[in-house]
């Protein structure tokens, strides 16, 4: 009983979730693609969660890893370097019936190369900035968060080399696909934007990944650090805590989710823009940190929802196109 009604709420959101797209396709709710959005900015919030919610750091730049993750998957997945004709596990040459230009590698081990790249760089970023406490932190992360964007803006002219293709972005990113399956799995060989079921699917086994590292990072001895250095840095020093090193760590592991979430919002929207990224989605993710409660893994998702849908809980499309495109970037 007691198993009972600590997982039986969330056994049955699972499911819940696992029969949504039969849902949507039976009564043609045509709410896939705002869910897949929303999804998106769950596992940012989730990454974000730990720098702020866990660890207590206040990040306004968060949006640069989700920048990172995105343009690692840019580069490593579509015809940008043009001079470089390598393939590994793509769906690029099997779909073209050939050689194709530029670095195809698998979606499936780009999430794990993008997740790694927002984490180091969050490491190399942390390591001489989280030394800093309060505003000045957030000073130093908000000018992280704006540098970034504007480096991938203007990174088509470095000594000659075009890495970002500059305002005009990475465009025809390779879709994921898994080549293994038999043709009965037509969608799933392809994941067309046409069909988002396969889509769904891989973003919710991201964020029930993430919510359950989450939660055994909560619970863990690192964890109990994190909050100790939050709730009073010179107390947790003066226990053995070393507050520099337990920050740097919730640092890096937030950017990793970054960086995933990053990853995948390129694969998905197959084109990548440096104004994609601006400062309103940090600001956007941190509310949902902020008013879901201080390390409040399961309010954050609840909060997330009814910034993205303010008249309810239920998603729409057109909002969640309006936050996609920028309109909808002032909350």
């Amino acid at each position: 009983m007691v198993l009972l009604r600590k997982y039986g709420l969330p056994a049955l959101l699972i499911v819940a979730a696992f029969v949504f797209p039969v849902v949507d396709n039976a009564f043609e709710l045509d709410l896939i693609f705002p869910v897949i959005i929303i999804a998106i900015y769950i596992l940012l919030a989730l990454g974000l969660n730990i720098v702020v919610g866990f660890a207590g750091l206040l990040d306004l730049g968060f949006v640069a890893f989700y920048a990172l993750g995105a343009y690692a998957v840019g580069w490593f997945a579509s015809s940008q370097f043009q001079q470089v004709s390598f393939s590994f596990g793509s769906t690029a040459t099997s779909l073209s019936g050939g050689e194709v230009p530029g670095i195809h590698i698998s979606f499936w081990i780009l999430l794990f190369v993008a997740a790694a790249f927002a984490g180091l760089c969050g490491v190399i970023i942390g390591a001489p900035t989280l030394r800093l406490r309060g505003d000045y932190l957030a000073i130093v992360t908000l000018g992280f968060g704006e540098i970034i964007p504007r480096f991938f803006q203007n990174g088509d002219d470095l000594g000659g080399f075009n890495l970002t293709n500059g305002t005009i972005g990475i465009k025809a990113i390779d879709s994921p696909g898994i080549q293994i399956l038999p043709d009965a799995f037509d969608a799933w060989q392809r994941f067309s934007t046409l069909y988002l079921s396969p889509w769904y699917y891989t973003i919710l086994v991201l964020v029930l990944v993430t919510v359950y590292v989450n939660v055994r990072l909560r619970d863990s001895k690192l964890g109990r650090a994190w909050i100790s250095v939050r709730e009073d840095e010179t107390a947790a020093a003066a226990m053995g805590i070393n507050p520099v090193t337990t920050k740097l760590w919730a640092y890096a592991l937030g950017a990793v989710f970054g960086g995933l979430a990053g990853a995948f919002y390129g694969a998905f929207i197959k084109n990548i823009f440096p104004d994609a990224f601006s400062f309103n989605i940090s600001i956007i993710v941190l509310c949902m940190v902020i008013l879901g409660g201080m390390g409040n893994i399961y309010g954050v998702i609840l909060v997330l929802m009814m910034l993205l849908r303010p008249e309810g809980l239920i998603p729409n499309r057109q909002r969640a196109e309006e936050l996609h495109s920028g309109e909808g970037g002032d909350v």
